[in-house]
């Protein structure tokens, strides 16, 4: 599996070290499903969310993840925008 390329993740492992788990399951759905969960609050408003700098390299992170393995991003698949203009583009 590879790892993310572009993404400088220094910062963010040295301030949260347990985010060396994105490393480990890069090119999964699991990573895909982790990094959006990052940047969703679904503890009913309990988490002080990222500072800005850490936030936009999760969704860096994300983005890259996304471009990389487009069949894991769920959001593109359910989207009835995104089907129609793979249909018209396809004729």
């Amino acid at each position: 599996m590879t790892t993310p390329e572009a993404t400088d993740t220094r910062a963010l492992y040295a301030r949260f070290p347990h985010l060396i788990r994105i490393e480990l399951l890069w090119g999964s759905l699991e990573c895909r499903q982790f990094l959006s969960g990052l940047l969703t609050d679904d503890r009913g408003d309990h988490r002080t969310g990222f500072p800005a700098e850490h936030a936009k390299t999760i969704f860096a992170l994300l983005m890259e993840h996304d471009a990389a393995f487009p069949e894991f991003d769920a959001s593109q698949a359910q989207s009835p925008w995104h089907d129609g203009f793979q249909r018209s583009a396809m004729r």
